[in-house]
């Protein structure tokens, strides 16, 4: 299992104890602080199941995707997660892996995230299929 552009699609189920392992060692060992572990079988997927490693490191753009849901399940650690609306922050969520919750981001809302803790690990699902989204934001400052 090689992590390029800092994600990989995962052939043989089920995703095993080794997978989680090997996908925290490409977060931390990438540039951009993140990597993820697709587990559905292509680009092209009505519906996209991925795991996420975040780590303290990783920044994101504020993003939307239009005509595209997506949504969260905390596995480890801590994130926030920021939503915003003409320039203001319209909500934080603080998720704990001692707290199970569920967020679903609409397709009109612009979100970011962040770790709290050194790695979380998310699973996130999202409608396909996949189309790069070139919208660039400037990165919220992170000093809260």
């Amino acid at each position: 299992m090689t992590f390029k552009n800092n994600a990989v699609f995962i052939k043989n189920f089920p995703v095993r104890c080794c997978h989680f392992k090997k996908l925290i060692q490409a977060a931390h060992c990438s540039s951009k602080g993140h990597a993820r572990l697709c587990i559905h079988p292509s680009t092209r997927s009505p519906v996209q199941q991925m795991l996420l490693c975040v780590t303290k490191k990783a920044r994101f753009y504020y993003h939307r995707h239009k005509k595209s849901f997506k949504s969260y399940i905390l596995l480890h650690g801590e994130i926030l997660f920021l939503q915003k609306k003409k320039n203001k922050v319209l909500k934080k969520r603080y998720l704990f892996k001692n707290n199970p919750v569920i967020i679903y981001i609409d397709s009109s809302i612009w979100h970011t995230y962040l770790s709290l803790s050194s790695y979380s690990l998310l699973l996130e699902t999202k409608q396909g299929p996949f189309k790069k989204c070139h919208i660039k934001w400037k990165p919220l400052d992170f000093n809260i």
